[in-house]
């Protein structure tokens, strides 16, 4: 094979903090993603299982088969595990444990993919991931077998399997390729799904994309780099994101059809990215402050804190312009009723149809700290009130619910939400029975009946990873429609939270300034076999943002240069790593932001990758 003349090496570094974002794809300088060929929809890869940390051979061939599985049967692309004994072959790609020091050298570096791509198409031709043999933790010196740690193997090679693929890093909290090394990262989240599928579709009927355009200031400048995540009604994850591209426009590909969307846009976060987005800014706000993370809603001030649920109905759906916000608008009933009992504010009340709505609320700094002294009531309140309505039985004829999500992990807004529900008629309280997915139903409504306190508040999933965001189903009341008036308190909680759960200390422009939560109210039907299937929801008029853009300072960005190394070569290769935070002592000598800094600076000269893929076509 001829050699390639010279190399661009980039890294996008993975720091043990928390961030929510979007997927990224890898790409090339010239900005086409990498990907396998068309003609290659399935890839080979190689299992070397010997390695120096104790673990067998076996538990790793299962670990890395299950790992890698992970990303089958999601898109038009399988990978397919074989074993080997061999590493660093020649036309193989290989996964093995490696001491290489110029990359596994105590600077935090755990996992790290290399691959070889052409410039021209971003096509890749082979790729290896290599994992840290001399890893050690600041608890323990090994990889893990237990799932539900941070450190499992399978988490790392997981991600790294994503690198394969073609995936760069996200910053969606709890998603495989969230740049920071975290639990429950050996199973593929949605967002991660999504990024695949738009690399490689499969022309799936249903699914879809949402694309739109992000703007700002009078004269509807196109915003380049502003984060944007598609948010279920259904489930209230995040489920898929992008980023807005130099034209203001962003696509989010391979959405459920049958479902609505939030759209939450924010400034990019120059952790873990490629050096394509380094040239994004944010400052368009008075004092050239930062534009803030902000739901897409109508223009008006009806409108004001009530997200825009635009409703994928079509292969393609186009939501026109988005303005990115220089503050965070909630509903001025809401903020007039944020703490009274009993509360006038109806999050119903701004629908134009179906049950249900969504609106955004907030705690201040000094709400937070009130509520972590002991006997300290902080709470909003609000109401869900469907007592007008009669005709339960057109939505279904088996019980029916309101399903009440609380969602705040995915903003970088981490606290646990308690819900508390009284029924304004009767004024009983509900005796609340927990799912083992951690949701809350109400079966009855009684005098004295159990209270949040009484719950687990944090659920650890099969996977390891903690959920903090809250879902309660209130049940809806057929004998007396009237008494369908639900007065809802959310508190904010803090104690007993488990360890694992990823916190934004290290890097503090990563940190939420507010302490922010989107509540979706709908109605849902539970079925014979103990599931619940959403039946109604809120419909609204798709209305962009053309006639009230925010950001008066916002200018578009016309051009601008990729950084990175410079080759007449058509060959490449590109080096992906996993590292862990090593300010606390983890992965050896060099701690502290020093350290940090060395680890990134050592992925740009990996001399090992460099003879590797010297031997490639």
């Amino acid at each position: 094979m001829n050699k390639v003349k010279k190399y661009l090496i980039f890294a996008l570094i993975l720091i043990w903090s928390q961030f929510a974002h979007s997927y990224v794809h890898n790409q090339t300088k010239n900005g086409v993603p990498l990907h396998w060929p068309g003609s290659s929809n399935v890839v080979d890869i190689f299992v070397n299982t010997q390695n120096d940390q104790g673990i067998a051979g076996s538990d790793v061939q299962t670990i890395a088969t299950s790992s890698l599985r992970e990303w089958n049967n999601l898109a038009n692309i399988t990978i397919r595990t074989n074993t080997t004994t061999g590493k660093n072959q020649d036309d193989l790609n290989e996964l093995y444990f490696s001491k290489e020091p110029s990359i596994f050298n105590g600077t935090g570096v755990i996992g790290i993919t290399l691959v070889g791509y052409s410039e021209t198409s971003g096509e890749i031709v082979s790729a290896d991931i290599l994992i840290s043999d001399n890893l050690i933790f600041s608890t323990f010196s090994r990889f893990s077998t237990d799932i539900t740690s941070t450190y499992y193997l399978g988490n790392v090679i997981t991600h790294e399997a994503g690198h394969f693929l073609g995936l760069g890093h996200g910053q969606v909290a709890g998603s495989t390729m969230f740049y920071a090394l975290t639990r429950g990262q050996n199973k593929v989240d949605e967002d991660d799904k999504s990024g695949l599928y738009s690399i490689y579709p499969t022309g799936d009927t249903t699914k879809g994309a949402l694309t739109g355009t992000i703007v700002g200031g009078k004269n509807l400048a196109l915003v380049f780099g502003a984060h944007v995540q598609a948010i279920s009604v259904k489930t209230g994850k995040v489920m898929g994101a992008a980023i807005s591209e130099l034209n203001g426009k962003f696509k989010i590909d391979g959405l459920p059809k049958d479902d609505q969307y939030l759209i939450y846009n924010s400034p990019l976060k120059q952790v873990g990215l490629p050096t394509t987005y380094a040239n994004a800014r944010s400052d368009f706000c008075e004092s050239s402050s930062k534009y803030r993370g902000s739901f897409f809603q109508s223009c008006g001030s009806s409108s004001e804190g009530f997200p825009e649920a635009v409703r994928l109905n079509s292969s393609l759906v186009d939501t026109g312009n988005i303005t990115i916000r220089c503050g965070l608008d909630t509903p001025p009933d809401y903020f007039q009723n944020k703490s009274i009992s009993p509360s006038s504010f109806n999050i119903n009340s701004n629908t134009n149809s179906g049950l249900g709505g969504s609106f955004v609320g907030f705690f201040t700094s000094s709400e937070i700290q009130q509520s972590k002294i002991p006997l300290t009531d902080v709470k909003d309140s609000f109401l869900i009130n469907f007592s007008n309505f009669q005709q339960w039985d057109s939505l279904s004829t088996l019980p029916l619910y309101v399903e009440l999500k609380v969602t705040n992990q995915a903003f970088s807004s981490v606290f646990k939400a308690l819900v508390n529900v009284k029924r304004q008629k009767n004024d009983f309280s509900p005796t609340y029975v927990q799912s083992a997915d951690g949701s809350v139903n109400i079966d009855t409504f009684v005098s004295g009946s159990v209270q949040w306190d009484s719950l687990n508040k944090y659920v650890l999933a099969p996977d390891g990873w903690v959920n903090v965001d809250s879902t309660v189903r209130i049940p809806i009341s057929r004998l007396d429609p009237s008494d369908n008036n639900f007065e809802i308190k959310i508190s904010p909680n803090f104690s007993n939270t488990p360890s694992g759960i990823p916190v934004t200390d290290l890097f503090t422009d990563l940190q939420e300034s507010m302490y922010f939560y989107l509540v979706t109210a709908t109605i849902v039907r539970k079925n014979l076999n103990g599931t619940f299937t959403q039946v109604s929801s809120k419909n609204d008029l798709l209305s962009d943002n053309t006639m009230c853009p925010d950001a008066v300072n916002t200018y578009a960005l016309t051009s601008f240069s990729a950084k990175g190394a410079s080759s007449s070569s058509d060959r490449k290769a590109a080096g992906c790593g996993t590292v862990i935070d090593t300010s606390n002592g983890a992965g050896g000598s060099g701690g502290g932001p020093g350290g940090f800094m060395v680890g990134i600076l050592l992925c740009f000269i990996v001399s090992y990758a460099l003879s590797r893929y010297s031997k490639m076509a």
